[in-house]
C-alpha cells in the first residue's frame, strides 16, 4: 500500500502550521521533505511513503537520510526531527527511529488525509538558535513555491 507523497507533504505543512502554530512553513527545502520555524526553533519532517523508502536511508551517511544530523554543522541541524509515514507503517517506523535516535518523533496519517496523529513525541535535538540568514533562506523558498503553485493554476 502506498500513499501519496503530496498528501503526506501537505499533511506536514498542516501539523506544523496548525499543531505546531509555526510562523514558516515549506517543502523541500536543503535536503528537508518539509520544514517549520517556530520563534528561533526549526522542525524538520522527514516523509516515508513505503518500507523500502524507511529502509534504504538508514545506511547512508550523509545528507538524503536519516543520519544527516551527524554530518550537519549547527547552522543546519534542526531543533526537532520528525518521521511522517502512512499509518500502515506506523510500528515500522517507531522501532527504527528508536534504533537512530530517541529524540526523533514519529507522525502518521490516517486514511490517507488530514492532519497527522502523533505515534512519539519528538524531543529537542539541540539547542541551536535559528540565524536570520536561514530564516531568510526559507522565506525565499517559500517565495518561490507560491510562484510556482500560481504559475500551475494559470495553466489549468
Amino acid at each position: 500500500m502506498s500513499v501519496n507523497g503530496k498528501a503526506l507533504e501537505l499533511a506536514g505543512l498542516r501539523w506544523l502550521k496548525g499543531t505546531r502554530n509555526c510562523s514558516l512553513v515549506c517543502t523541500e527545502y536543503n535536503y528537508e521533505d518539509v520544514s517549520g520555524i517556530k520563534g528561533s526553533d526549526r522542525i524538520e519532517i522527514e516523509i516515508k511513503r513505503t518500507k523500502s523508502d524507511l529502509r534504504k536511508d538508514k545506511n547512508k551517511k550523509y545528507f538524503g537520510g536519516i543520519r544527516k544530523h551527524l554530518a550537519m554543522n549547527e547552522y543546519h541541524a534542526p531543533n526537532y526531527f520528525y518521521f511522517l509515514v502512512p499509518q500502515f507503517l506506523k510500528d515500522e517506523t517507531l522501532k527504527e527511529a528508536g534504533k537512530l535516535n530517541k529524540k526523533y518523533g514519529v507522525l502518521y496519517l490516517k486514511d490517507g488525509y488530514g492532519y497527522p496523529e502523533i505515534a512519539r513525541r519528538g524531543f529537542r535535538l539541540n539547542k541551536n538558535v535559528l540565524s536570520d540568514d536561514k530564516r531568510n533562506d526559507m522565506m525565499q523558498r517559500l517565495g518561490w513555491c507560491y510562484i510556482n503553485m500560481f504559475e500551475k493554476s494559470e495553466q489549468l
